[in-house]
């Protein structure tokens, strides 16, 4: 059993508290961690970097108790503290790890400005390139320019000194500032250069050819392109297809369909080749090519269902694909033909998150009916009821909190019927939520508390702690109120704990 820190005076008036407490009495080292990973990072939104320090040293398992202790030393430098998390990552046992909450610790300062102290607190990391990188694009964005060349000068790693840049780039572009992000773009490029790793540098090349074209330099993001593309070509592996298929998007959208044309030649894996296609559907609809983009997209499914088992190198990679095609048949304005090939999906999780998805998109566009018919093609109740959710967000989206009430007293209605706690107790834990964040406290209060009466049913210890921190995030300040029947339903959980 963990070591007690949490009293029973402390668990009746706070939920976290109380799903800290139940945490406690948990015999199982598993479980126990498996619950500390959802109460501790809640407990530093709130700031309390203490309680999260004890709590994480309650846990047996090491690499669970070191990754949590990470988290607590970066939040305490966060919150300016950064001496107390220095003396947190001192104490992690394995080296690599202590290195990443020193790195986190510095990264924090500089984020924060505090530029000397995270230059001081770098010395401790083992490889501080990623430090530099931060500090180098604060310094940027505080319109310090020569130190922001000392401190790139300090990255050994050039694809940390090539994120750097494409980070000051990236601010340049929010400022306004086309022709400086141009300038970081061009030293991206210098520094990609010199990465060693080939799909590292691929990678980095490709992200800066992007980054080009949205500050309207589609000569230099061909340029680009080409170059990653050269690069691409010379890799083995499964990555050599994904990256070349993206390279063709990319330099469709740069405006050169005959490169782009040319590069989507050279892919090899069919699954690849149809999302390549995918992506120049996409492209061709936004530019108002209509026709063109339904002819991309029908190739594209074409080819990806014309694939026998034995030619797929990744069923999952393959099936995912198969639900973006579904989906971009919704967004063009082919409801029937988009629920028709998501039922096909061989993958039954595909399947729901693409039939959500479609009605999603369709209620988005003012079809209810089609999104309808979305919905009900999903036949596994639990998984419909998230579903639901889905289209209760477009209606608020679209200005309809009305609506989007209505459709969550179906889910709330649905979650009725489940016959296992625990995924009811996180439907109506969302529900909850949903009805808050739409203007209906009262409605809210109630699906609360239906989940608070599922977690009391829920058999797994762990189980049961883990969705009492979920739902505590609904109460304290500006929140929902811990009311007299909060109250009765955590001590009905306590009690049950200290048998």
């Amino acid at each position: 059993m963990s070591e007690q820190l949490i009293s029973v005076e402390q668990a009746g008036s706070d939920m976290l508290a109380a799903a800290a407490y139940l945490a406690q009495h948990i015999k199982s080292s598993e479980g126990h961690a498996d619950a500390m990973k959802s109460i501790i990072p809640r407990y530093l939104e709130r700031g309390n970097v203490d309680l999260s320090a004890e709590l994480a040293n309650t846990i047996d398992d090491p690499y669970t108790r070191d990754r949590l202790l990470i988290l607590v030393a970066e939040k305490c430098s966060a919150i300016n503290d950064e001496e107390y998390g220095l003396q947190l990552a001192d104490a992690i046992e394995d080296v690599g790890m202590q290195s990443q909450a020193r790195e986190r610790v510095a990264i924090q300062k500089a984020i924060a400005g505090a530029f000397d102290k995270a230059e001081e607190i770098s010395e401790l990391v083992i490889h501080p390139d990623y430090v530099y990188a931060e500090i180098a694009a604060a310094l940027a964005k505080a319109g310090r320019g020569q130190e922001v060349r000392d401190a790139l000068a300090k990255i050994e790693l050039a694809v940390a000194r090539a994120s750097a840049l494409q980070a000051i780039a990236v601010w340049n572009l929010s400022e306004g500032n086309g022709q400086a992000a141009v300038g970081a773009l061009d030293d991206a490029v210098t520094a990609a250069g010199e990465i060693e790793h080939d799909e590292e540098k691929v990678r980095a090349l490709g992200e800066i050819a992007n980054l080009y074209i949205e500050a309207g330099r589609s000569d230099l993001a061909i340029t680009t392109f080409e170059n990653s593309r050269q690069h691409a070509e010379t890799l083995g592996g499964v990555h050599r297809d994904l990256f070349l298929s993206a390279i063709a998007i990319g330099l469709l959208k740069a405006g050169n369909v005959d490169l782009a044309d040319a590069t989507l030649d050279i892919v090899v894996d069919r699954t690849q080749v149809a999302s390549g296609l995918l992506g120049f559907a996409r492209e061709f609809w936004e530019s108002g090519d209509k026709g063109e983009a339904l002819e991309a997209i029908e190739e594209s499914y074409s080819l990806a269902k014309s694939q026998r088992d034995n030619e797929i190198r990744d069923s999952r990679a393959s099936n995912a694909l198969m639900g973006l095609i579904a989906s971009q048949f919704a967004q063009f304005g082919k409801p029937e033909r988009a629920i028709e090939l998501a039922q096909t999906n061989r993958d039954e999780a595909e399947r729901v998150n693409t039939l959500a998805r479609i009605g999603q998109i369709l209620t988005l566009e003012g079809n209810n009916d089609s999104a309808e018919l979305a919905i009900r093609a999903i036949g596994d109740e639990s998984q419909r009821v998230f579903a639901l959710f889905g289209i209760a967000q477009a209606n608020a989206k679209l200005g309809d909190n009305a609506k989007a009430l209505l459709v969550l007293d179906q889910a709330v209605d649905l979650a009725a019927d489940l016959p296992q706690p625990l995924p009811r107790a996180s439907v109506l834990d969302s529900a909850a939520a949903h009805y808050r964040g739409y203007g209906s406290s009262d409605k809210a209060t109630e699906a609360a508390r239906k989940a608070l009466d599922a977690i009391i049913a829920i058999r797994s210890d762990s189980g049961r702690a883990s969705a009492l921190a979920s739902l505590s995030e609904l109460y304290g300040e500006d929140g929902l109120e811990f009311g007299p029947a909060e109250h009765e339903a955590v001590a009905a959980m306590i009690r049950q704990s200290d048998w």
